[in-house]
């Protein structure tokens, strides 16, 4: 769903929109939101990747268009678990941590997520 920013609940509801369904189960898992973009994580036999990774659902606001992106790309049997941290104009911003403990912080740009999934 999305509207227009406002402080007044009956403007939100006036102008609020359906964009697409969620993929996968519930997560708590908030999402980044910026520049006409929002990043969430998704988890689940939905996503592109195998059921043991952690996808990133990228979604642009102005029409429900989406990407999901493995971050960062995996094997099957290294796991991980990705987080939306920001949206900019340009990317996507997320962090990734390790079975090792490992931890790093992704960039993926939006001109490099390809056609899209066309909202449903």
């Amino acid at each position: 769903m999305t509207a227009p920013f406002s402080t007044d609940p009956s403007a939100v509801a006036e102008t609020t929109r359906r964009l697409r369904s969620a993929p996968g189960p519930f997560t708590p898992y908030r999402f980044a939101i910026g520049c006409g973009y929002a990043a969430r994580q998704v988890i689940g036999k939905e996503t592109p990747s195998s059921p043991s990774t952690k996808d990133l659902l990228v979604v642009r606001l102005s029409d429900g268009v989406s990407w999901f992106v493995a971050v960062p790309p995996v094997t099957e049997a290294a796991g991980f678990t990705s987080y939306s941290l920001g949206v900019t104009c340009d990317e996507v911003f997320a962090s990734a941590h390790f079975d090792d403990e490992s931890f790093t912080i992704v960039r993926i740009r939006l001109d490099s997520l390809g056609a899209g999934i066309a909202p449903d």
